[in-house]
């Protein structure tokens, strides 16, 4: 049963399995001891909405609520057009724990790429990589990279909650 992750894991760590009927590719990588212990797993989704539209709604942290199954409000923060470096308080609920986090905005390049991060125990990066395909249809890349924690842990734990956060956006953008 294991033996495509033994495989996987002899071949550089990036373990790679379609999604049962859907045709969809999941994708869980490790990045090993030797060159910063990240686990990363990635939920793609073709929406009916154009790059910029997406970017416009996922770079503004305040939606963050709406889409991030986490993220539960942002409490503070800077307004308007969001910069690079920026940080807002927010309130999460990992777990079953509610915590309050820093929210940051680690890097933006519109329209196609959106990245925060939250600094905690373990530390989290989640990133948003939006492809025109064809007109008025964007491919979504939703990535979360969590330090210190297994991939194949990391899979089990949050694969759900990301895929489920990408159908929430999906939803809410092709409204």
């Amino acid at each position: 049963m294991w033996g495509w992750a033994i495989d996987s894991l002899r071949n550089g760590g990036i373990l790679s399995r379609k999604q049962h009927g859907t045709g969809k590719a999941r994708r869980v990588s490790l990045v090993f001891p030797g060159g910063k212990p990240l686990a990363e797993i990635s939920r793609q989704a073709t929406i009916d909405a154009s790059p910029e539209q997406l970017f416009r709604y996922v770079s503004d942290p305040y939606n963050a609520p709406n889409y991030i199954s986490s993220i539960t409000r942002i409490v503070s923060g800077p307004q308007g057009a969001a910069q690079d470096g920026q940080a807002w308080q927010a309130e999460a609920n990992f777990l079953g724990q509610k915590r309050s986090v820093r929210l940051r905005l680690d890097e933006i390049r519109q329209p196609h790429f959106v990245r925060f991060s939250m600094a905690g125990d373990p530390p989290v990066s989640l990133s948003l990589h939006l492809t025109p395909e064809g007109k008025d249809k964007t491919q979504v890349n939703l990535t979360l990279d969590v330090a210190n924690i297994p991939a194949i842990f990391l899979a089990g734990l949050m694969g759900g909650l990301l895929s489920a956060d990408m159908s929430r956006l999906k939803e809410i953008m092709e409204k």
